[in-house]
């Protein structure tokens, strides 16, 4: 969020768009404080797979170079 990329134009859009997202029930939109230093979280997309049903874990599927 402090670091412009595209323009201002661009990071209005980008923000608009997490905005509307946010308002899905099945989603969360959470921003990572640089406080944090190196966080996994920074390293690609990521999606988070929580599952009510009794016996089902939670799963995190990862994107990197590697597939």
């Amino acid at each position: 969020m402090r670091r412009v990329t595209g323009g201002r134009g661009v990071m209005r859009t980008q923000l608009e768009r997490l905005a509307e997202l946010s308002a899905r029930q099945h989603v969360a939109i959470q921003i990572l404080p640089f406080s944090i230093g190196a966080h996994p979280g920074i390293q690609g997309p990521f999606t988070l797979f929580e599952f009510q049903a009794e016996g089902m874990e939670d799963a995190l599927f990862t994107e990197d170079s590697r597939g």
